[in-house]
Order: C-alpha cells, then structure tokens, then sequence
C-alpha cells in the first residue's frame, strides 16, 4: 500500500510539471504573436508619418490632403505645449500611436511604439481616431499649422 501511494505522489507531480510547462509555451506563443503584431502596426505608422513629412516639406502647396492613414484603430495625436514624447523635446510635434487607457501613460507609449513628426507651427488639435485602413484622410493647411481630419 505504501507503494501505490508514492507512485500516485509521482504522476501528480509530473501533471503538474506537464501543465506548468504548457502555461509557459501558451504564454511564450501569445508573446511572439502579438510582438510580431505590434512591429506591423509600428511600420505602417512611420510609413504613414513619412508620407505626411512629404506633405509638410513640400513648400510649393499650401493646403494638401493625406489619404489611406494607417494603422488602423490607432490615433494621430498633437503635442502642443504640453509633455512630449523624447523625439519631440521642445518642439511641436504630431504622433500616431495606439491609444492608452491612462492618460499618464499615453507618452510612454508614444516612445516605445509610435512615430512622430516634429512639425514647428503645428496647432493643436487633439486627437484624430484614424478607422479602418483607408478611410480615414487628414488635411493639412501649412500656413495656419492645422491638421483637420475629412472623413
């Protein structure tokens, strides 16, 4: 009796073993997954800020629009004599990055995974939720400083 007592001892250790090590796996997975994820929403944010770069440097139109914004679900953001994310240090600037919950924590998340833009005469203008991949387009009047969102 002794005997069978061990043995049950032994197979319940090694279930649990069994069952922490494909928490780790399942865990592990969901990490690379979504950390693949969050690298194609981050190139698809720069694309998108290099394209709107390209409207603000051409000095030849005053008033031009920028179409497919992407990624989708994320925000156009303006940061205006206010904090800064780091790339902005004492400038205004325009970021698309995803949305945090917490206000505080909006800044940190700009650094790690938006793109940004600095912009010298930008005007604040909140935030722009930018929809599923192109449909939503901005407006960028560069005498004025303002970016309005068309649809």
């Amino acid at each position: 009796m002794d005997k069978k007592g061990f043995l049950l001892g032994e197979e319940t250790l090694k279930i649990i073993v069994a069952v922490v090590c494909l928490g780790f796996l399942v865990y592990f997975l969901s990490a690379l997954y979504f950390s693949n994820a969050n690298s194609k929403e981050k190139i698809q944010a720069e694309e998108t800020i290099y394209r709107i770069s390209d409207v603000v440097k051409n000095n030849q139109i005053n008033l031009e629009s920028v179409e497919m914004l992407n990624p989708a679900g994320w925000y156009l953001l303006s940061f205006v004599n206010v904090q800064k994310p780091n790339v902005c240090v004492g400038k205004n600037c325009l970021c698309i990055c995803s949305k945090s919950i917490f206000p505080k924590n909006q800044l940190t998340n700009c650094n790690k995974e938006g793109a940004c833009l600095i912009v010298d005469n930008l005007q604040n203008f909140g935030e722009i939720k930018i929809e599923k991949s192109g449909a939503t387009s901005i407006e960028i009047d560069k005498t004025n400083g303002v970016v309005v969102r068309l649809k």
